[in-house]
């Protein structure tokens, strides 16, 4: 049987990666939860823009202003769908 020499590295293993440097990993959370939160957020500034807009079609306005700010209805695009992948469970 070959001995492997002493200054040669074992192989990596597809599939695993050194434990990430501590500052490294709590750089990484700090950034996957802001962005949780902007994709948060954007969910729930879609969800008001489609609500203003539906208001506004509804009472036939066209703009209106508030806290200093002009808000102007300039296009009306047609409906969109988004599609989400359903979970696997089934129930019984």
């Amino acid at each position: 049987m070959a001995r492997m020499p002493k200054t040669e590295r074992q192989q990596r293993i597809a599939g695993t990666f050194d434990p990430p440097v501590e500052i490294v990993q709590e750089a990484a959370e700090k950034y996957v939860d802001l962005l949780m939160m902007r994709m948060q957020t954007q969910e729930n500034e879609n969800t008001a823009r489609r609500e203003l807009i539906d208001l506004m079609i509804e009472h036939d306005v066209m703009e209106c202003e508030t806290d200093g700010y002009k808000v102007n209805r300039i296009h009306l695009e047609e409906d969109k769908v988004k599609v989400k992948k359903l979970d696997e469970k089934v129930e019984a």
